[in-house]
């Protein structure tokens, strides 16, 4: 689960010098987060790799998962553990949640919240029938530790659970009062442990992947072409036009009327979204909740308040503080003529 935001100064700059296991599953065409261009940047440049929301909330449920997987297995799991780098291939770091001496093991742990498709993505417990870019993530661990097995805990919920399982485990931090076997299982978790055994035909791909894309392009300065259909990953890759034309193919041409008549098609939805949206509101007035006759609850409106920075009347009070600190970016804006 370790993130930027969990790393030390020292491990962050360890970082730039290899591959770590949430970069593999990118390098391979299977990253979540990530693409292999995305990578490389995090690699060859300042840029702070981007914190995502599952990153920052499976850091702060660590602890309390880690306490369902000691519960559960009743092996104890080391932590606080350095960078590790692959001796063999020294192009490949591991951050681990954990290891488990007693097994010659390793253990990642992770959340899940249900959606339609969680079910599809992690089969049944004792299996490795986990979302492929963790499968990628924790074949890449073994590879690094030459280990044979990795156990992984995962706690499933919603964000409301999650929320209070995150308090529960505070308070018993604040209080010093840790929480005991029998706590963890009147708070009857959805947690499973999955089990990765290491598999030595995907472990040999990965590290000619990694090594290939190590050699190839982050030592040549030689950034891997953006994917397709990632948009950002071709403004990160071109960032800055010139007056070089193209002439372009019969079949390109229809690429840019097909998306010509989406985005028209866009426009024609978003216009009826509104409307339709419109008419829902006259349903509220100035009420906060529409239900059915069942008084099942279907819709609410209710006050929301937002804090945002008014440039407008700060750059009247201190208009050179605003130019001081004011920043200007510059993007490539496409058209259709």
């Amino acid at each position: 689960m370790k993130d930027s935001t969990m790393l030390t100064p020292e491990q962050l700059l360890l970082r730039k010098t290899g591959i770590g296991g949430s970069d593999a599953a990118a390098i391979v065409g299977l990253g979540k987060y990530s693409t292999p261009l995305s990578v490389y940047l995090d690699k060859t440049t300042d840029a702070v790799k981007e914190t995502t929301e599952v990153m920052t909330r499976g850091n702060v449920l660590e602890p309390f998962v880690q306490a369902l997987f000691e519960t559960k297995t009743g092996w104890k799991v080391q932590n606080n553990l350095q960078t590790q780098r692959n001796p063999d291939h020294p192009f490949m770091l591991a951050n681990l949640d954990g290891l488990l001496p007693s097994e010659r093991a390793i253990a990642e742990f992770k959340t899940a919240v249900y959606t339609k498709g969680t079910k599809e993505e992690w089969g049944d417990e004792g299996t490795d029938e986990i979302p492929k870019h963790y499968l990628i993530q924790v074949a890449h661990y073994a590879s690094v530790m030459n280990a044979d097995m990795v156990h992984i805990g995962v706690l499933f919920g919603d964000e409301k659970l999650f929320n209070s399982y995150r308090k529960i485990h505070t308070l018993s931090a604040r209080t010093q009062s840790p929480l005991s076997g029998e706590d963890l299982d009147d708070l009857r978790c959805d947690f499973k442990v999955y089990v990765y055994k290491r598999h030595d035909d995907l472990t040999k791909k990965i590290i000619n992947k990694e090594r290939a894309f190590w050699f190839d392009h982050v030592l040549k300065n030689n950034p891997p072409a953006p994917q397709d259909g990632n948009v950002d990953g071709f403004l990160k890759a071109y960032p800055i036009a010139n007056d070089r034309v193209v002439c372009v193919s019969e079949a390109a041409i229809a690429k840019i009327q097909s998306f010509s008549e989406t985005k028209q098609k866009a426009k024609e939805w978003q216009a009826r979204e509104e409307a339709e949206k419109a008419d829902i509101l006259k349903l509220f007035g100035d009420s906060s909740l529409l239900v059915d006759e069942n008084q099942n609850p279907l819709a609410t409106w209710k006050n929301k308040s937002t804090t945002r920075f008014d440039k407008a009347s700060f750059s009247k009070v201190h208009p050179s503080l605003c130019d001081t600190f004011s920043k200007t970016s510059t993007t490539r804006e496409l058209r259709l003529i």
